[in-house]
């Protein structure tokens, strides 16, 4: 996979980040944002659906 473009300002803040996690590169932080993201889209999904399962059930009684 190719490079990525980012500003001068988002490069910083992945410096920045980097270092304060203790990780060794950038492509390790771009990991470890994705697997956050994921688990983050997959919670709101489940809550999502938590949800609409209370207001099916509310609704049949």
């Amino acid at each position: 996979m190719g490079a990525i473009a980012v500003s001068k300002k988002e490069e910083d803040q992945i410096e920045r980040l980097r270092k304060e996690l203790g990780i060794a590169s950038k492509s390790g932080l771009i990991r470890v944002a994705l697997k956050t993201l994921e688990r983050k889209a997959h919670e709101e999904r489940l809550r999502r659906e938590i949800q609409e399962s209370v207001r099916r059930c509310a609704a049949a009684d």
